[in-house]
């Protein structure tokens, strides 16, 4: 699409766990709502590492291959 600046909100939705090379890893789920409704979903370890997003409203799931580095 374009890259025009757009308003968005972020919620914590809590911990979770997401499985990441075959082993569990733990993260935080957080969903960033735009100010068009749609809604982009990411987790973060307690790190700060990315390890998986989602686009609901797409069908897409992203989830690393690698566990990430501690």
């Amino acid at each position: 699409r374009d890259l025009s600046a757009t308003t968005g909100t972020v919620t914590g939705g809590g911990d979770d766990t997401v499985t990441v090379a075959g082993r569990p890893i733990i993260a935080r789920r957080f969903a960033l709502r735009l100010a068009d409704g749609e809604v982009r979903q990411f987790w973060m370890t307690p790190a700060g590492s990315l390890v998986r997003v989602a686009l609901p409203a797409a069908g897409l799931i992203a989830t690393r291959i690698e566990a990430p580095r501690q």
